[in-house]
């Protein structure tokens, strides 16, 4: 294998294939990278050990051929690279860099003496079901609905996003349920392969779907990952009853004010106070203190219905990573609820556990 490339585009490929390796000190295959170059192709592969990432430019003038290497010296080398171009070459024992310098890098074999090869899943496209996916709806996901997943395996499917009629996401503390039509049918999808989406650039791209593997597939960009078969164990019942609850009260807040309030606030709480701090409604301010009442602020409504006075306590971390995600100018609040308070705006309907004593 022998090629020159554009040391940016390169740099631009490496970035991307990068996101795909786990590097699982018990998974050898997810420290290691793949290289091909065939037919003009060139080819970066990774794997976290579920999700595969290939990263593709084409146009590539070369020898084909493959090889496998460590990631991470790859990596860090060809971002302090400074020449316009950086030619490849595999020989008997190295993978030869040329560039500002001469680099070579050792080849790891495998237990026969041959060069490592990746896994691959088989997608048969003539049975697949082919579905359009927009990489706008992707990252709204993820700035959106990703601040309520779980992030330990304690309940190991709240990890994964719920693709229904809404895209769903909880940690049983919070719960953000966002008006994304994604696909035509239920699934779950890994917070890791909605990851590796976001690195998709192109407006549009394809999933293919068939016998329990999923490809996602854009210009630059492949990612295969196999379907999670533990749908049945996410409690999208629960959480639609919570989001059916009636709450009859709510007002509306300046979101910048709030996020303000609980910037400065976050400073006088500690995990001690198990972050506390206590929301107080009143006729027509919102006011919010620290547990030990050592920082206290008010915030004037927008609007008011059906006021009641109410005191709830909150987790002031779990409350400002629902705020961060939302988008809109203003955020419709509503309290009065025993167990929680729900925000809401066109699209996106939070909601976050209260403390209780």
């Amino acid at each position: 294998m022998k090629l020159k490339i554009r040391t940016a585009t390169l740099n631009d490929m490496l970035s991307k294939a990068s996101a795909g390796a786990s590097r699982n000190k018990l998974i050898p295959i997810t420290q290691l990278l793949g290289i091909r170059l065939e037919g003009g192709e060139l080819t970066l592969t990774t794997t976290d050990g579920t999700n595969i990432l290939r990263v593709i430019e084409k146009g590539i003038e070369g020898q084909d051929g493959f090889v496998t290497i460590e990631i991470d010296l790859i990596y860090r080398l060809i971002g302090k690279l400074t020449t316009e171009f950086t030619e490849i070459e595999l020989t008997d024992n190295n993978l030869t860099i040329k560039s500002n310098g001469i680099y070579n890098i050792d080849i790891p074999l495998d237990e026969e003496g041959e060069i490592i090869e990746f896994p691959s899943y088989d997608l048969d496209y003539e049975k697949a079901q082919e579905f359009t996916l927009k990489s706008e709806d992707i990252r709204n996901i993820i700035d959106i609905n990703k601040p309520a997943l779980a992030t330990t395996m304690e309940n190991p499917v709240l990890v994964d996003y719920y693709i229904g009629d809404k895209v769903f996401s909880t940690d049983t503390f919070k719960v953000c349920a966002n008006d994304l039509n994604l696909l035509p049918e239920d699934m779950l999808l890994s917070s890791d392969l909605m990851d590796l989406l976001g690195l998709i650039n192109d407006k549009e791209f394809t999933m293919y779907s068939a016998d329990g593997i999923n490809r996602f597939k854009s210009s630059t960009v492949v990612i295969d990952s196999p379907e999670l078969d533990n749908i049945e164990e996410y409690p999208i019942d629960a959480i639609q009853g919570l989001l059916d609850t009636e709450f009859e009260h709510s007002c509306k807040i300046s979101r910048k004010d709030l996020l303000g309030i609980l910037d400065r606030l976050q400073i006088f709480v500690s995990p001690y106070d198990r972050n506390t701090i206590k929301m107080i409604f009143e006729k027509d301010k919102l006011i919010c203190q620290s547990k030990q009442n050592n920082g206290r602020e008010e915030l004037a409504y927008k609007s008011v219905d059906n006021f009641i006075s109410y005191e709830c306590d909150i987790d002031i971390e779990l409350l400002k990573s629902q705020v961060e995600a939302q988008t809109s100018d203003e955020i419709e609040l509503f309290y009065g609820h025993d167990v929680a308070i729900k925000m809401k705006n066109e699209k996106v309907t939070q909601i976050v556990a209260l403390l209780q004593e």
